[in-house]
């Protein structure tokens, strides 16, 4: 089999695969002979190439070259910008989260993430510790978890980069369903922003994030947050939350039945293997889904027993949650990603520390600022890679 340039073509040769348009519509057949009027319409349709048989091609032997041949193409990285100025396809984004310039983070190097904004994380994430700490069934704690959720929603939506500040490491021991809740809260925000939801929704989104685990509140903090796999009765008592959350705020008439909605069914998936009730697909409330997607997002980012996903790791892992989240949630968190400026800390293989400021799913590296203020793309620097994600 060969590849030919279409002004290598003549009469003659055969088609070794059909040729299909852009919605896969077959134009000409696999072995197709072809004539000069082949070639005038290969001239017309703009194709640049196409595959023909050799002499000794069998069926079988053409079949395996062309799947070699596919699977070739698929790894074959996208060709790289001419310039940065390419790279400002989403030039916007990049002023928005560099606009104040850039701050020095404790070690001194530049870093996106604002002391400011570092603050207020923290402020918010003390907040929200206390009050689900003594949030058992008390209703001035239930009531300072709404205005809490009021906080987040705020944060969220003034702060640039805002999904990178779950990322860091926290500066001081603080109860996990705290630190779950505060990033869930925040991703779910981000995502009923993406949706465009309305202010009401996204109220509804966040306060149902903050209240999505408060039946945890009542169990062990061993069977709660495990750090070891749990027995068949711990699972039955995992389980449970859903339940005791329900319980705990059923009859609070000053919570919406959208954010008690969230609660009831953050653990169910579209395939119906979710819990308690395997709700499947449509018949999960459309923000529960942002909620159930939220959640396993912030677990696969910090897990209790397996390595942490980066975030360029969870944007390729995303599609395979499919069958168990909103597939459209899937690939607009996908996109979000691999259009965001992620703001990781990250080290070169030749020891410079930087960042990376730019990320787009038509490239395959990312484009980074080194401590020094350089800025790198690295599509076009063979010989620099990113050696370390620090998050």
């Amino acid at each position: 089999m060969q590849r030919l340039a279409r002004k290598d073509l003549h009469a003659g040769l055969v088609m070794a695969e059909a040729l299909l348009d852009k919605d896969n519509q077959v134009l000409l057949e696999a072995n197709t002979v072809l004539t000069a009027r082949h070639l005038e319409l290969l001239a017309a349709w703009q194709v640049d190439f196409i595959r023909v048989r050799e002499a000794g091609d069998t069926d079988a032997s053409l079949a395996e070259q062309l799947a070699l041949a596919r699977q070739a193409e698929r790894r074959e990285p996208p060709a790289p910008p001419d310039n940065l100025l390419l790279l400002g396809i989403s030039g916007r984004a990049v002023e928005t989260i560099l606009a104040g310039g850039v701050e020095a983070g404790a070690d001194g190097a530049g870093t996106l993430l604002r002391p400011a904004a570092l603050r207020q994380y923290d402020d918010i994430l003390t907040a929200l510790s206390m009050c689900l700490v003594s949030v058992r069934g008390q209703e001035l704690a239930l009531k300072q978890l709404n205005e809490t959720a009021v906080l987040i929603l705020r944060y969220l939506l003034a702060t640039p980069g805002v999904v990178g500040y779950t990322m860091r490491p926290l500066a001081r021991p603080v109860a996990e369903i705290a630190r779950h809740t505060l990033s869930v809260s925040i991703w779910a925000g981000k995502i009923a922003q993406l949706l465009r939801l309305s202010a009401r929704e996204m109220s509804n989104v966040v306060y149902g994030a903050v209240l999505h685990d408060v039946g945890k509140t009542v169990l062990p903090e061993a069977v709660a947050f495990p750090t070891q796999r749990l027995t068949g009765e711990q699972q039955a008592q995992y389980r449970s939350h859903v339940a005791l959350g329900v319980s705990l705020l059923k009859d609070k008439n000053w919570i919406p039945k959208d954010a008690l909605l969230i609660l009831a069914q953050h653990h169910e998936r579209q395939d119906g293997s979710g819990f308690p009730m395997q709700t499947p697909g449509e018949k999960i409330h459309r923000l529960s889904r942002i909620i159930a997607l939220a959640d396993s997002i912030d677990r696969a980012l910090h897990p209790a027993r397996k390595p942490a996903l980066t975030l360029p790791e969870l944007a390729e892992t995303l599609p395979f949650w499919q069958t168990t989240h909103d597939p459209s949630l899937c690939f607009l968190v996908k996109q979000y990603l691999e259009d965001f400026i992620f703001s990781n800390r990250i080290t070169l293989n030749d020891g410079r520390q930087g960042e990376i400021i730019y990320r787009h799913h038509a490239f395959r590296e990312p484009v980074i600022r080194t401590a020094d203020g350089e800025v790198i793309d690295l599509n076009r620097q063979a010989d620099v890679r990113v050696e370390q994600y620090r998050l």
